[in-house]
């Protein structure tokens, strides 16, 4: 008979050690400790150039975030869903990331990615990856291959786009098989199925959607209702959800032709952040989304650009009317780092400076 312990040789376990012991002894060896084994809780971010678009996604980062699902949708056509995306390629790009276009729609040309000021060839920038683009040939190719394409390409690249969904359709209703018929709306399961196998990836995927009218539905408000493309499954599982919509018109003179738009950019959806946040950013036709604008809003809120009148001016430089501002501002880079230097240490100058009146009082 083996001799009894005494009460002062028993092992006491801290309270971590008997939570495990309780989890095995129960067969729960896949739970693990979010802090310590999750490197999914650390985001990484990236800026977009945009003071006003990262604050609005992360307050603290200042960015996108990587390994996550971003969508991009608007009720309106034409207000800069693509060009956005290619911004987030853009920053992605002066990061050394490696970036994917799935050019679903095929309507991507050469001349639109050099006006967004993407680097499509290694000889463009040598410091930077070039842009691949996922396209099969000129044929239809259905949203299985596409799909199986993305979920590979996610374990070795940094950020892909997906160009559109509403462009996916999937291989039964491309042959029209009579068996398959009645599967016209399934591509709702599709995507579902590619969001609940696709885990273990590494790149942030932009999704960009549309909104299309629901058939039969009623609103008491009597307005259209929409609804995005390709079921709820994309709107479940993104991180981010961004609206865009065009707010304005931007003229050269009051009776001139519009040079650009401004574009809303308000998060519905927001994982990583404070959601229903918006900016708007000016969209300029022929060149794309403008940090350098976005930089001149900036500094007018702050009182860093001063206006009077119809004159802007920035320390020594000033022009006449907001697009000749921006002009000089990309024309001259000295003045534009100059002002995003300025930009982006305000607040740390600011509190500096408090700091200091409030120890001169103290000395006083």
């Amino acid at each position: 008979m083996p001799p009894k312990k005494d009460k002062q040789d028993r092992v006491v376990l801290s309270p971590d050690d008997m939570l495990n012991q309780e989890i095995s002894e129960a067969g729960l060896g896949s739970l693990v400790k979010l802090v310590e084994e999750c490197p999914d809780i650390d985001v990484e971010c990236v800026s977009t150039g945009f003071p006003q678009l990262d604050y609005i996604l992360h307050p603290i980062k200042r960015g996108f975030p990587l390994s996550r699902d971003i969508e991009i949708y608007s009720r309106d056509p034409e207000c800069g869903k693509t060009s956005l995306a290619l911004e987030f390629v853009r920053a992605a790009q002066a990061r050394g990331l490696k970036t994917v276009y799935a050019d679903v729609e095929k309507t991507l040309t050469a001349e639109f990615l050099r006006m967004n000021r993407i680097a499509i060839t290694p000889g463009e920038a040598p410091d930077k990856y070039a842009l691949r683009v996922l396209r099969h040939e000129d044929e239809a190719r259905p949203a299985e291959e596409f799909l199986d394409a993305v979920r590979m390409l996610g374990r070795i690249v940094d950020v892909i786009v997906v160009d559109s969904v509403a462009a996916l359709e999937k291989r039964a209703n491309l042959e029209k098989t009579s068996e398959d018929r009645n599967q016209i709306g399934s591509l709702a399961l599709l995507l579902s199925d590619f969001f609940k196998k696709n885990v273990s990836k590494k790149a942030a995927v932009i999704w960009i959607n549309q909104m299309r009218t629901a058939i039969g539905a009623y609103s008491p408000t009597g307005s259209t209702p929409l609804k995005p493309t390709g079921g709820k499954a994309l709107g479940f599982y993104a991180s981010i959800r961004l609206e865009l919509s065009v707010v304005d018109k931007v003229r050269e003179s009051r009776e001139g032709d519009p040079v650009g738009m401004k574009v809303r950019i308000f998060t519905a959806k927001n994982k990583i952040a404070p959601q229903w946040r918006q900016c708007v950013l000016t969209y300029l036709f022929g060149y794309g989304f403008s940090p350098a604008w976005d930089y001149m809003e900036v500094g007018l809120s702050r009182g860093i650009v001063l206006k009077k009148g119809a004159w802007l001016s920035f320390e020594n430089w000033k022009a006449q009317g907001p697009l000749n501002f921006h002009n000089q501002l990309l024309a001259n880079p000295d003045m534009f780092e100059r002002l995003k230097e300025v930009v982006e240490g305000r607040e740390l100058v600011e509190a500096n400076a408090g700091e200091a009146e409030a120890h001169l009082e103290v000395l006083e």
